[in-house]
C-alpha cells in the first residue's frame, strides 16, 4: 500500500504511480527511453547518486542526457535478451512505490527496490527518491537521489489495478 501524505489527492497519487512504477518498469525492460522522455524536465533535472549505504553523495547525472545513456545501458542489462513479459514482471515485482507526498506543486516519491530481473538477475535493491513538479499539464521528474538502502519490510508490489494503491 502506497502511503499518502501532504496534500496528494488519488488523482496524483495514479498519475505519480503511472510514471514511476509501470511505465519506467515496462520502458527499462524494453530499452525503450522514447516512452518515458517526455515525463522528465530537461531544464531542472539532476540526479544525485550515494556510495554504499547512502554515503559519499555526489552529482551522478547534471543533465538528462547524461542520465540517458546511463538509463539505455541499464536497460540493456534488465531486459536484454529476455521474455520481455516476464522481465517486465520481475521489474514490476521488485519495485514499489512506497509513499508520495505532494505539497502545491510539488512531489516527492520513495521507491522501494528489492528482487532481481532480467535474464542474468540483476539484483535490485534500495530505494530512491523522485523530485517532480507538476507543470500545469501532468507531473514531470525533476531529479532523483539513489542509493538509499531499502529499510523497509519485503511488500507486495504496488498495483493500482488490484486496489493496492489509489
Amino acid at each position: 500500500m502506497t502511503k499518502l501524505s501532504g496534500d496528494t489527492t488519488e488523482s496524483d497519487a495514479r498519475e505519480l504511480i503511472e510514471m514511476l512504477w509501470r511505465r519506467d518498469s515496462v520502458a527499462c525492460v524494453r530499452g525503450d527511453w522514447d516512452a518515458v522522455s517526455d515525463d522528465f524536465d530537461p531544464d531542472e533535472f539532476i540526479g544525485f547518486v550515494g556510495g554504499a549505504n547512502g554515503a559519499h553523495w555526489r552529482i551522478g547525472y547534471p543533465t538528462l542526457e547524461s542520465y540517458r545513456e546511463a538509463w539505455l545501458t541499464g536497460a540493456d542489462l534488465f531486459g536484454g535478451g529476455a521474455d520481455p513479459e516476464g522481465a517486465t514482471q520481475e521489474a514490476l515485482s521488485a519495485s514499489t512505490i512506497a509513499e508520495i507526498e505532494v505539497r502545491g506543486r510539488r512531489a516527492l516519491v520513495r521507491k522501494n527496490f528489492s528482487g532481481k530481473v532480467g535474464p542474468s538477475q540483476v539484483s535490485m535493491e534500495g530505494r530512491t527518491y523522485y523530485f517532480c513538479r507538476n507543470d500545469g499539464r501532468r507531473w514531470r521528474i525533476t531529479g532523483f537521489a539513489a542509493g538509499f538502502p531499502n529499510l523497509d519490510p519485503p511488500s507486495s508490489p504496488t498495483n493500482p489495478e488490484s486496489g493496492d494503491a489509489p
